[in-house]
């Protein structure tokens, strides 16, 4: 829990593709996946959280004339 799958953007490519960055397999792995690549999983670089604005007042209509 908490981990991501590690990837990369490819920005030569003509269209959007995503590489997944993986590490070699250990025995087990490979027995149970039957391939000896695994992707990355790392802890996130960012946060997945949404970002609240603070609501803002509104101006009044004086303080809009004094700006112009």
């Amino acid at each position: 829990p908490g981990m991501v799958i590690r990837g990369l953007r490819d920005p030569s490519s003509a269209t959007a593709q995503v590489l997944i960055v993986t590490r070699q397999a250990s025995s087990t792995e490979q027995e149970k996946f039957g391939h000896e690549r695994m992707p990355l999983l790392e802890a996130p670089l960012f946060s997945a959280e949404l970002i609240q604005e603070a609501p803002t007042e509104p101006a009044s209509a004086q303080q809009q004339l004094d700006l112009f």
